[in-house]
């Protein structure tokens, strides 16, 4: 027994003792194989939106950050599918991976919520359309995002708190989220900015910037973005490079001026007594408009820039006393509400835009090639018919006569195959070639130049792959087919037969696996604006409110069925030649509220073909950021559509026929000023809610709001006149008294809130001494105290006044 256990010892340290003598060696030998071991693999993190918010339905950046064990060239494909109605879309991006390095590669993507069933994110070594995908040793490889339904503001500054007041807005139901950034945010591609609402520049040495990435910031704005620049001591330093989108010329140094003149503007916040700011020393430029201004500096003023705008503060936004006034909040809360009115759900996100009926409305219409035609009725009758008299009785009577009945048994079969090859040819005589329709949404400036976003669909007559080349920077997604949610069923698919390869010298979509006599359809964004001319309008406007004047085409386009559309009213131009006049008619009323132009623009069709299908698609699909958004005169736009059937898509290595339809939209004003006297009549000044703590309330942008119990401030802002005193305002209530609901006038002069007193029967009351209803931001407030769940129109204003001499 125990000579048992003694040989048991010995056969237990035998096998132990290799084990040991193996640890004991461990530490004397070389460190890299276990090193390569470690460092074996692919990592991969990922980082999306602007400090993790992203803005829904516009490009936001994706920044992808890859380790690799071992050097490796490939392709990153990062495949989302929006929850908003656009198809699954698929990008792929050259990358070479140093051993040990990590590389950044940063993209533009689709804003949205996605999650490991809606992103993926993988490597291919080679190439995608060779080999298969590396696995990720560590990292997640999807996107986790939830959109942000409110405005975003960028701020690049040396005090990354700075602007952090708005978050105050908060409380009045405004979702507002500040994201600080590093210059290396700032990319060189201007998309990679598009879902910033409003980029902040404050004691910032914009000089540290690229040339490419102030040409992004540039470009941004000219697409209509917002900027701001902070000014101060450190304002020549913050406007480096931008001095040609300024609103003011600098003429060195800076100068103490008193702050309160931006006291009105507080919401009824008192600044502390005696309160100061170190100004610089600017003028303002004659396209600019100064807001406030302070011991004959402007303190705070905005210029248009094409489609975009810039504001200048001439303190610096960081410092006290304004940063930690609580007024703060509610004077850049309003200066920036149509800047951020876009995109913020006023009132717990009712007002949540939502993209799937539009891309669904100009998927419909895309449907409609103008090149594609169905064959007429009268040529199938008359080959039915020759057939049938071909095979019944001209057919017999000929092999009677030759007593050859028996070959009818071939010769039938054969004329029925003949037959079906005629017809079969006659109707797809238009399909033999490659053929590409699109619609394009094109906003002018109205100083020559515009931007241009559309919607393509290729149709393709032999299956196979396809390539579509575009110029280097466009932006371009899949749209979704009968499947509205996109992907399969909503998630992605993980095949890669569409995909956007994007190139330094240029962007490429790959269709693959199309199949015979198919479609695809695409949405294409171009990064750069276009020589387009404008539209030149003289408008005048007289006491009822009725415009006159007229409108020049300087494009080099020929334009149907323009219109002028302001405060409610649709004025039919009709056609118009290049440097063809219109002159202003009589105007039609547009329906209170939910109105769709292209109902008044265009007559019902008596049957069931539309000729215009598209047109009235694209007037449903007017981007809600744009020109069009939003009630009033002030508003007023120009629109006119443009067939190009001599446009051209390079798809497949060759040019192919593209029918393109352009909707054109411009901005004009009108001029209210006649003889020194100054009429703003009912509907040319539109309001927007500025503050509510109302849980629910959404604003259609187009003249009415609902609203849950509660309060909500409407603000009007007036026109920038300089010299104006109004004398009389009119407030009226377009559709009636509302019986679940009270209003209130903001008295400036009285600094209190002033119940509107409407006389028996009355929806309009009439203030003297209009001067003491404006703010000193240049504009009329009313609130609307809600009793209950209420949808209303907005009430509109009217005033009257004299220039000052």
């Amino acid at each position: 027994m125990f000579a048992w256990r003694k040989r048991a010892a010995v056969s237990v340290t035998a096998l132990l003792l290799p084990i040991v003598l193996i640890a004991a060696l461990l530490p004397i030998f070389p460190e890299g194989a276990a090193a390569k071991e470690d460092t074996g693999g692919l990592r991969v993190s990922a980082e999306f939106g602007y400090g993790g918010k992203v803005n829904e339905g516009r490009w936001n950046p994706l920044t992808v950050t890859l380790t690799s064990g071992e050097d490796l060239t490939g392709d990153l494909v990062v495949q989302v599918a929006p929850q908003n109605g656009m198809g699954e879309s698929t990008y792929v991006r050259r990358v070479e991976l140093p051993a040990g390095t990590a590389k950044e590669v940063t993209l533009a993507i689709p804003g949205g919520s996605y999650s490991r069933n809606t992103s993926m994110i993988r490597f291919y070594p080679g190439s995608v359309e060779k080999g298969d995908a590396a696995p990720f040793r560590e990292g997640r490889a999807y996107l986790s995002s939830s959109s942000q339904y409110g405005g975003i503001v960028g701020v690049l500054a040396s005090d990354p708190d700075t602007m952090n007041f708005l978050s105050l807005l908060q409380s009045s139901g405004q979702t507002i989220s500040v994201v600080p950034l590093e210059a290396d945010d700032i990319g060189g591609n201007p998309m990679l900015l598009d879902g910033l609402d409003v980029l902040v520049l404050n004691d910032f040495a914009s000089d540290t910037l690229s040339e490419e990435q102030l040409g992004a910031i540039r470009t941004w704005v000219e697409r209509g973005g917002s900027l701001l620049l902070g000014g101060g001591a450190g304002y020549a330093k913050t406007a480096a490079g931008l001095e040609d989108l300024s609103p003011v010329e600098v003429s060195g140094g800076t100068e103490s001026v008193s702050a309160a003149p931006l006291a009105g503007g507080g919401g009824g916040k008192a600044l502390p007594a005696g309160s100061s700011l170190t100004a610089a020393k600017a003028s303002a430029k004659a396209e600019a408009s100064v807001r406030y201004s302070s011991g004959g500096l402007p303190l705070i003023a905005s210029m248009p820039v094409q489609a975009g705008r810039v504001w200048y503060s001439a303190y610096d936004l960081s410092l006290a006393p304004l940063s930690s006034w609580a007024g703060s909040a509610d004077l850049w809360g309003k200066l920036l509400t149509s800047d951020l009115s876009a995109a913020t759900a006023v009132g717990g996100g009712v007002a949540v835009p939502s993209f799937s009926s539009n891309y669904y409305n100009l998927s419909y219409a895309l449907d409609y090639f103008p090149s594609l035609h169905m064959p007429k009725l009268s040529v199938l009758v008359w080959l039915l018919l020759i057939y049938v008299v071909i095979a019944a009785p001209i057919l017999y009577l000929i092999l009677r006569k030759f007593d050859k009945r028996e070959w009818a048994w071939v010769l039938i079969p054969l004329i029925a195959i003949v037959s079906s090859a005629a017809i079969y040819m006659t109707g797809s005589s238009d399909k033999t070639n490659e053929l590409a329709h699109t619609l394009s949404y094109v906003t002018l400036d109205g100083e020559g130049e515009g931007l241009r976003r559309s919607a393509t669909a290729l149709f393709v007559p032999n299956s196979g792959n396809y390539k579509v080349d575009f110029p280097a920077g466009t932006q371009v997604s899949m749209m979704s087919g009968d499947n509205w949610m996109g992907g399969s069923g909503g998630q992605v698919s993980g095949q890669l037969n569409n995909f956007v390869r994007e190139q330094p010298d240029g962007t490429q979509l790959r269709l693959g696996g199309m199949s015979y006599w198919s479609v695809a359809k695409f949405t294409v964004e171009e990064p750069e604006g276009l020589e387009t001319g404008k539209l030149d309008a003289e408008l005048k406007i007289d006491e009822q409110g009725e415009i006159s004047g007229r409108v020049v085409n300087d494009t080099n386009a020929r334009l149907t069925d323009a219109a002028l559309v302001a405060g409610g009213k649709l004025y039919k131009l009709g056609q118009l030649e290049p440097g063809g006049e219109a002159t202003i008619g009589k105007g039609m009323t547009l329906t209170s509220g939910y109105y769709d132009i292209g109902s008044f623009l265009f007559s019902t069709p008596m049957s069931g073909n539309d000729p215009y299908v598209r047109q009235r698609s694209m007037t449903q699909n007017i981007p809600g950021s744009g020109v069009l958004n939003g009630v009033g005169m002030q508003n007023a736009f120009l629109m006119a559509f443009a067939e190009d059937s001599g446009d051209k898509l390079t798809a497949g290595g060759k040019s192919v026929t593209n029918d393109r339809l352009s909707m054109y939209t411009q901005p004009v004003t009108v001029e209210l000023i006649r003889e020194g006297e100054v009429n703003i009549p009912y509907g040319y000044v539109g309001g927007s809610v500025i503050h509510t703590n109302t849980t629910q309330v959404g604003d259609d942008g187009m003249g009415r709001v609902s609203a849950s119990p509660g309060t909500m401030t409407i603000g009007y802002s007036l026109p920038d006149l300089e010299g104006v005193n109004y004398e009389q305002l009119d407030v009226r209530l377009p559709d009636g008294r509302v019986q679940t609901a009270t209003l209130e006038i903001w008295n400036e002069a009285e600094k209190k809130w002033q119940p509107i007193d409407w006389k028996t029967g009355a929806v309009s009351e009439n203030y003297k001494q209009a001067d003491d209803y404006v703010t000193s931001g240049g504009q009329v407030q009313i609130r609307v105290r809600v009793n209950e769940w209420t949808t209303m129109a907005l009430p509109e204003i009217k005033l009257k006044g004299a220039v000052q001499p």
